[in-house]
């Protein structure tokens, strides 16, 4: 058997769904997106973004995935 130290797979997965409000369904993960979105640009731009900047950033950060 490993070591208890060692990272398991799920390591990081509770964490990660600790962070925001947060929620188990789509709509929640596609509205959390949106707030990563927003605040990034908000911050990025100065101001508020529009919904066409944050669909262009969303689609920009996600089109490896």
């Amino acid at each position: 058997m490993g070591d208890s130290s060692e990272p398991r797979p799920l390591d990081g997965i509770e964490e990660a769904q600790d962070v925001g409000a947060g929620g188990d369904s789509l709509e929640d993960a596609a509205r959390d997106s949106q707030e990563v979105a927003r605040a990034s640009l908000r911050e990025e731009l100065g101001r508020e973004p529009n919904d066409a900047e944050i669909d262009e950033w969303l689609r920009g950060h996600t089109e490896s995935y």
